[in-house]
């Protein structure tokens, strides 16, 4: 009997420990402005001579960013002189203003 509670407990606290996988939830609906929030392919080469810019490194709070035009996107952040260009990370998520999905906007 007391095989059966441990292998019981044991069972539970195995399956427990392991989440299980979380449905998945459907994307936001895709609106102008996320067709709008469109990267530059402005890159450079930092001071390790790492690329920055168009999506291709993170920054230090680990998220991927480019070069944006001044008002195409909401989370506009990080102007850049040398360049007269905003950063965003969100452009870097947005789809291609050329897909079936921004054109019917």
């Amino acid at each position: 009997m007391s095989n059966q509670i441990l292998l019981l407990l044991a069972t539970f606290l195995l399956t427990s420990a392991y989440p299980q996988d979380l449905p998945d939830r459907a994307p936001a609906p895709l609106t102008p402005e996320d067709c709008a929030c469109q990267c530059r392919s402005t890159i450079y080469l930092d001071h390790m001579q790492v690329v920055q810019g168009n999506c291709l490194t993170a920054d230090t709070t680990d998220r991927k960013w480019c070069y944006i035009n001044s008002n195409d996107c909401a989370d506009k952040f990080g102007f850049d002189k040398r360049f007269n260009l905003w950063r965003s990370y969100k452009a870097c998520s947005a789809p291609p203003a050329d897909t079936t999905d921004c054109l019917v906007l």
